[in-house]
């Protein structure tokens, strides 16, 4: 694997979760954008939308973010090759 300067940047830096856990994150954030764009929605319009905007943009993100393959978990990119 080639090293590029962000990883020999980051080289020392402890890895605080695994590659699995940060795509159950990412897409439990993505989740909770969504969902309180739902229940925000009638209370505060504006607010939902930001919400759901949000939502989609982490979502889109993480849908194609390049996870390592012992996480299993595979992004759009890779489905389309």
């Amino acid at each position: 694997m080639e090293n590029t300067q962000l990883e020999r940047m980051t080289a020392g830096v402890p890895k605080a979760i695994d590659a699995r856990a940060h795509a159950v994150l990412d897409y439990a954030t993505a989740g909770t954008f969504l969902t309180a764009g739902l229940a925000m929605r009638r209370r505060n319009p504006t607010a939902s939308t930001f919400a759901f905007v949000n939502g989609m943009a982490v979502l889109g993100t993480s849908m194609m973010t390049d996870y390592p393959e012992e996480s299993g978990v595979s992004s759009v990119s890779e489905r389309m090759d």
